[in-house]
């Protein structure tokens, strides 16, 4: 609930989907520590299958993983399932006229 609180304020002061993800993306490739990622590499290096488990999502943990340029290097992520979910037009838009 509290995330979902938190993306509606978001959209609602105009962040979109795109930015969102954006953001995910460059945390990722700035705010992940290079001695994490080298962990990786070597344990995939190592033959070590790497599960990652986390209490965020898995639109947020991709996105993140995607810009740090880890995705290859986790076998299996545990996380709560997310989605986003299409808008309907605002009332008006998109109808056919006459």
């Amino acid at each position: 609930p509290v995330t979902v609180t938190v993306l509606a304020e978001m959209q609602r002061r105009g962040v979109t989907r795109d930015d969102l993800l954006s953001c995910l993306h460059k945390l990722g490739a700035q705010e992940v520590p290079p001695a994490s990622l080298h962990l990786l590499r070597s344990a995939r290096a190592a033959g070590v299958p790497v599960h990652l488990l986390s209490d965020a999502n898995s639109v947020f943990i991709s996105h993140i993983l995607a810009g740090a340029r880890a995705m290859g290097l986790v076998q299996h992520v545990i996380t709560n399932t997310a989605a986003f979910e299409p808008v309907p037009p605002p009332s008006g838009v998109g109808r056919p006229t006459g």
